[in-house]
């Protein structure tokens, strides 16, 4: 679903069935505006609140974004690292970030570490992988474990589910299952409802002030 499609059919029910350009106070611009943090707030419920009492830990392909990103080097840490395209959603065991591997290498996929990892682990067997490459979330950066000179890639291959504000258009693709997309369009009328209702008690209190 293209996110003005979605934003059109919030509209809709905000209007009572019909595109009124107001949508009873609400633009489309508002609309589009929310769509991303909304879908954020989907994927959470769905599987950090009831996936994760049933113990399923599996991410729908739906959700998932793909980029291309560099591998850079940080010269005051002596690490190389790759800058986040976007900001990953908070799931169980990390799962924000599902997977980085080599560019031109993608079943290698590198291990996903905890940030402090190296630290607790000094001098332990399990802190060296076992020579496996592994990665750890700062920011809006993932740094990398045994990744050096001799073996950096270029670039590497990163799927994300998280809150895609990059480039945005009208038509753009809304990364969510089509068994999905009403569960987005029905969220989305909701916040916006409950925001003209709150907004209508304010005015009434004000009134009555």
């Amino acid at each position: 679903m293209q996110r003005l499609q979605a934003a059109e059919a919030v509209l809709r029910k905000l209007s009572g069935g019909d595109i009124n350009p107001s949508g009873g106070g609400v633009l489309m611009a508002d609309i589009l505006l929310i769509l991303e943090p909304i879908r954020a707030k989907l994927i959470y419920n769905f599987y950090f609140v009831e996936r994760n009492i049933e113990g399923d830990l599996t991410i729908d392909d739906g959700f998932i974004d793909t980029f291309d990103q560099p591998v850079l080097f940080d010269n005051a840490r002596e690490l190389y690292y790759s800058e986040l395209p976007i900001a990953p959603i908070e799931l169980p065991r990390n799962l924000g970030i599902y997977m980085i591997a080599p560019l031109k290498d993608q079943f290698n996929q590198y291990i996903p570490m905890r940030n402090g990892f190296s630290a607790l682990m000094n001098g332990l067997e399990s802190n060296t992988l076992l020579g496996f490459k592994g990665y750890y979330q700062e920011g809006q950066r993932v740094y990398y474990r045994n990744v050096n000179a001799s073996n950096a890639p270029d670039s590497v291959l990163m799927k994300i589910i998280g809150v895609n504000n990059l480039n945005l258009k009208d038509n753009s693709v809304i990364k969510v299952p089509k068994s999905m997309e009403l569960d987005l369009i029905d969220m989305c009328y909701k916040h916006l409802l409950d925001q003209k209702i709150q907004n209508i008690d304010k005015v009434n209190d004000n009134a009555q002030n």
